[in-house]
């Protein structure tokens, strides 16, 4: 079984492209398992973003059928 990550803190700065060396956002993922990860910042937007709307969506689920929630 994969253990689930779960962010800590979300940190932004900027720092040279790899290969342009041209200043990007970044964004730096603390996980409460003491572990990181870096991220372009369009790239993270992204992903909070597509996780916000499967929450909705699960949320919707939810209201609909309360008898099917597991927690």
């Amino acid at each position: 079984m994969q253990r689930k990550k779960i962010v800590s803190g979300v940190s932004k700065f900027q720092a040279p492209h790899p290969t342009s060396g041209e200043t990007i956002n970044r964004v730096r993922v603390h996980y409460t398992d003491g572990s990181m990860k870096e991220f372009d910042a369009i790239e993270w937007d992204m992903m909070v973003h597509e996780g916000k709307k499967l929450w909705k969506q699960h949320e919707k689920e939810l209201l609909k059928n309360p008898e099917r929630f597991d927690g």
